[in-house]
């Protein structure tokens, strides 16, 4: 996944700097008790790397424990403030005897799997842990732990011994000792052995309680003041319980409210009959003898509980001066008002308290400055606390300052309720921006996307629980479609204007659940979120912040608190029509591997030692296993390249063969073969010294080999020269002809994996210069590349494989979009892009930075092409979430499990190409790519409006077509161009077209009278092609127009 290697920022200093403002806080000094629940049971403060991190919670009672309201924070050696570690706001249940694990994001690297990550580093020298309930600093301590040079509160006794690399402190007996000495109850475990949710439970005696059910929560708080007038009173208790007769009060100096209630059985809400009077003070009593629990005996609470609130003056928020929020905001992405205190008031249109990952305050919106180049929305940073909630108006006083480049209120703040609260209607936001900060004035405000967004990516949603969102479709790849250079610059800038971040509430990684799905609800395997999937009437509050890791950097971004309801506009492929006798396919295997480990691979038979990639583990690989086959059946095809499979020979532990074996046990024995280029060739390691390479795969029952088996590992595709040394770039180039048992047929299929564009080639000496990024839209290393393909066709014109043939098909991960320099070089050497050719711009096979293109590809001679019957790109793996693929680190227990399938989709980042040739067969015309457009979607009565139909000829040979268009009766014909004649309604033309090229034709039309409404028409090409533009809705006119057209005039 893309999450391994990465790092996280470790100094705690750091961190308060980078989230948010300064933070102050008070405390009190923890006491020693026993832990009779949750015990943290081992911890280890350094593995493999320094942030190779974790921290195990062990429950030691005899009954469940719910984590909910709790939370695992750490102490400095010396220190007197709390870091949060983890919290949970929801139900996390751990059973008797049960186990938790925590595990540094990025780092940690243990035998058994996290069952949630966090980000802040741990000192290997000294510190401290402890079990909270409650809040940072002041919440009741469960059970503590100081280690090494500690001398903080969480000491209990003795501190045990800081543990080495790679070793944990461990609690005796089981993990149940707990004397309140961390000397006597830990000892040193070499080497680690962390324990997770799924391991076996260890028991610590005792029997289960039947525990009285208690009030374990209130809203309002005990002794709140500033309620507003019309709150409602929420209940919850320690478990569910049942309610009967009058089994509450509420009681105000103005009176008893009755209420009606909802909820239940753990949470109750009351609603009281009227609304609280101004000043009011109030007491709620839940009477013990009216509520029992619904477990084991049936037991009452064991005494009333009652707590006590006060209400808003009625009077709250008056007087003073309050600045319009606008005017904090200012025009600019800074505020004017930078480092001065600024009262403002507004309705809570977003609430984001609570500790972290939460981003710990509120957005505040007021009714408006009336100036349209400013935000009436602000962020207040209250460190967490709880003081507001959604929809109340509340008026706060702060300084105002810039927080990773978002305007905010923070410091000693003052927040008043104003008893009131209040609806703020969004703000209508449309795509595309005017400017790359024009969103800024938007800052801080609830807003809505009335337009229809799509799903451009989704590359960190299970990461930082975000998509990607662009206007109508998804944007392309600039050098995919357009010229490299200025062409491409100017869509690039194009594109990003097109889109916006949709994010969840946190600002935590690898969350669980992953709130976006389809359907409004969270991500699984069976639930995915396919690019092309949209959503209209997008609603949330824009806001200026990143994820919580610099992975995920500042941008603009929607923040919402449930998932919209994505619509499934991009079905999964279930199977591969395709036309043809004989298919080939290009398939990027995503690093298969079957040995693991850091140093136990080899660059090829006998070579240096080398870390393995893909799978780290056998359970893992077994998962990509199923998913990489079940991707090539689905492909049905004959013969296949691979790219990015281990290169440690062919022998029968190799990969290949290891993949052999499962694709044959899943079909037939003796279905697919391996080409043993090691044999063939009767060379050690043809196909490089890289820890990947090529290959190929075939059915003998369709074709044999034929001719010699030849590899091009010389020049560009050999031994780089750097100014560090040798390495390679290209990876050497795979041929070998095959003859179709079925035709006689002969052709050759030529696999390739050029240098990617992910890191530097300038220090290149030879063969090829130095190869920097020449800012032109094709990235690192193009000449490398660019020389590499010129270096390919050169030498398949000299037959290295002897058959005397010139049906040649390249295929492979050529890592250059269809309209770059490589490309380039292979179509003006005499090869037909054919995925460009036959499937258009909308051919793609990678996602990368949110845009869409074609890495991927296959391109035929001239001769082979006249030859190609289809090609498909087999969508099963760039659509979908990265999170449904193999990997289980950075998963809890439940996602290894609900995030996977063994089934195709995502079983790699590339997919797969796959060409159907009919080989020996007559070439024909082709005119299945022909298109027709609308100028306008969205016109006025008698405005003008032009229909253009392209008809293209993909084929290899020329051939005739009629075309023939019948307009709809509500629109009149003004004008046609490229020889259409015109009858009545219809415009229409007989033709024909030479191979590879196209005819355009247009037809301009406007409404009949005082129609309104939506109209559209299909033109029809050669009887069995439908030709459909867009509808166009004809709107009332409101500008009378005065322009006059001359009837059309046909002469017959």
């Amino acid at each position: 996944m893309q999450f391994k290697g990465l790092r996280l920022l470790t100094a705690l200093t750091m961190l308060f700097t980078l989230i948010g403002t300064s933070l102050s806080a008070t405390y009190t000094t923890p006491t020693s008790a026993v832990s009779t629940s949750l015990v943290i049971s081992q911890f280890q403060t350094a593995g493999g790397t320094a942030d190779d991190e974790f921290i195990e919670i062990h429950n030691i009672s005899a009954n469940p424990v719910d984590l909910n309201g709790h939370r695992v924070v750490y102490r400095a050696a010396a220190g007197v403030t709390d870091v949060s570690i983890a919290s949970w706001t929801s139900s996390v249940v751990i059973p008797a005897g049960g186990f938790y694990l925590l595990g540094r994001a990025n780092s940690y690297d243990g035998t058994v799997t996290a069952d949630t990550t966090f980000g802040s580093g741990i000192s290997g020298t000294g510190g401290g842990f402890a079990i909270r309930n409650g809040d940072l600093n002041t919440g009741t301590i469960i059970d503590s732990v100081g280690f090494g040079s500690a001398t903080n509160a969480f000491v209990e006794g003795t501190v045990v011994a800081a543990p080495s690399a790679n070793n944990s402190a461990q609690r005796n007996n089981s993990s149940c000792t707990d004397t309140d000495n961390n000397a006597a109850d830990f000892s040193l475990l070499t080497p680690s052995a962390p324990r997770n949710s799924s391991s076996p439970v260890a028991t610590c005696g005792g029997l289960p309680t039947d525990n009285p059910p208690t009030v374990a929560s209130t809203v309002p708080a005990n002794n709140a003041n500033n309620v507003a007038l019309n709150a409602n009173v929420t209940l919850t208790f320690s478990e569910p319980v049942t309610t009967t007769g009058t089994w509450y009060t509420i009681s105000c100096t103005s009176g008893a409210r009755t209420a009606s209630v909802t909820g239940g059985p753990t949470s109750y809400v009351l609603d009281p009959s009227s609304d609280f009077a101004a000043s009011d003070a109030c007491t709620v009593t839940v009477v013990a003898s009216q509520v029992t629990d619904r477990d084991g005996s049936v037991d009452a609470m064991a005494q009333d509980y009652s707590f006590n609130f006060n209400v808003s003056s009625g009077v709250a928020c008056s007087g003073g001066t309050v600045t319009p929020i606008g005017q904090v905001q200012g025009t600019g992405e800074t505020s004017p008002a930078n480092g001065t205190v600024v009262t403002v008031q507004g309705t809570v249109v977003a609430d984001f308290e609570g500790a972290q990952p939460a981003l710990r305050g509120f957005y505040l919106q007021d009714a408006g400055d009336s100036n349209a180049a400013t935000s009436d929305g602000i962020f207040v940073f209250n460190g967490g606390a709880d003081q507001v909630a959604l929809g109340q108006v509340v008026r706060v006083t702060g300084t105002a300052g810039e927080n990773q480049g978002q305007t905010q209120l923070s410091g000693s703040l003052t927040v008043e309720l104003c008893g009131t609260t209040n609806t703020v209607t969004p703000t209508q936001v449309t795509l595309p921006f005017a400017s790359t900060t024009d969103a800024e004035r938007f800052e801080g405000m609830l807003v809505q996307f009335n337009q229809k967004l799509v799903v451009s990516e989704h590359y960190l949603l299970a990461r930082f629980g975000q998509v990607t969102l662009s206007l109508n479709e998804r944007l392309a790849q600039p050098t995919n479609v357009v010229s490299p250079g200025a062409p491409a610059l100017a869509l690039q800038a194009q594109n990003n204007l097109h889109k916006i971040i949709l994010d969840d509430p946190f600002n935590n990684q690898n969350a669980d659940p992953i709130l976006f799905g389809r359907g409004g609800t969270g991500l699984s395997a069976a639930n995915t979120l396919r690019a092309s999937d949209s959503i209209t009437g997008l609603q949330g509050v824009m806001t200026y912040t990143w994820g919580g890791n610099s992975a995920s950097p500042n941008s603009y971004r929607v923040r919402v608190t449930q998932s919209p309801n994505f619509v499934a506009e991009n079905q999964r492929p279930t199977s591969l029509e395709l036309d043809g006798s004989l298919r080939v396919a290009g398939i990027n295997v995503l690093n298969y591997f079957n040995t693991f480990g850091n140093g136990n691979c080899t660059g090829g038979v006998g070579g240096a030692a080398t870390d393995c990639r893909g799978a780290e583990n056998t359970t893992e690989f077994q998962r990509q296993k199923d998913k990489t086959i079940a991707a090539i059946i689905m492909t049905q095809a004959d013969v296949i390249g691979l790219m990015e499979i281990e290169n440690d020979g062919f022998g029968s532990n190799s990969a290949i063969q290891d993949l052999v074996n499962g694709l044959n046990a899943a079909t037939a024995p003796g279905t697919y073969a391996l080409v043993d280029v090691d044999t063939r060739t009767g060379q050690t390691n043809p196909l490089g010294t890289d820890a990947i390479k090529v290959a190929l795969l075939y059915k003998p029952g369709k074709v044999s080999l034929a001719g010699t088996t030849a590899v091009l590992n010389t020049g560009a595709f050999g031994d780089f020269t750097t100014s560090s040394g040798t390495t390679g770039r290209n990876r050497p180039a795979l041929t070998q002809s095959f003859t179709e048992t079925s035709s006689g047929e002969t052709f050759t299929v030529v696999v390739n994996h050029l240098k990617s564009k992910g890191s530097a080639c300038t220090d290149n000496v030879s063969p090829v210069p130095s190869d920097p990024d020449l800012g032109d839209g094709q990235g690192n290393c193009n000449l490398t590349r660019k020389t590499a393909a010129q270096e390919l066709v050169a030498w398949l014109n000299t037959d290295p494989t002897n058959v005397d043939d010139s049906d040649y098909l390249i295929i492979g991960d050529l890592n250059s979009y269809a309209m770059e320099d490589p490309i380039t070089a292979i179509r003006n050497a005499g090869y037909v892009n054919i995925p460009k050719t036959l499937l258009g711009d909308e051919a793609y096979s990678y996602i990368f930075d949110g845009q869409t293109g074609s890495l991927d590809h296959a391109l035929a001679s001239t001769s082979l092409f006249s030859q190609v019957a289809d090609v498909q790109e087999l969508h099963i793996n760039a659509d979908e979430p990265i999170a449904l693929d193999y990997n289980t680190n950075f998963k809890s227990a439940g996602q290894i499990v609900s995030l996977y399938n063994n089934d195709a989709y995502r079983a790699s980042d590339h997919d797969p190409i796959v060409v159907g040739l009919a080989l020996g067969a007559a070439p024909t015309a082709n005119f299945s790519t022909s298109t027709k457009t609308v100028s306008s979607t969205s016109v006025e009565q008698g405005e003008v409006f032009t229909y253009t139909l392209t008809i293209r000829n993909t084929g290899a040979a020329e051939g005739s077509f009629s075309l023939s268009d019948l307009i709809n009766s509500n629109l009149e014909i003004v004008g046609v161009t490229g020889g259409l004649t015109v009858n009545d309604q219809t415009a229409s033309v007989n033709s024909s077209l030479a191979p590879s090229s196209n005819k355009t034709y247009t037809i301009a039309v406007r409404s009949v009278g005082n129609f309104v409404g939506s109209v559209g028409n299909t033109a029809v090409l050669n009887s069995n092609i439908n030709l459909t533009a867009d509808s166009v809705t004809v709107n009332a006119t409101t500008t009378p127009s005065f322009t006059v057209y001359m009837p059309l005039v046909t002469k017959n």
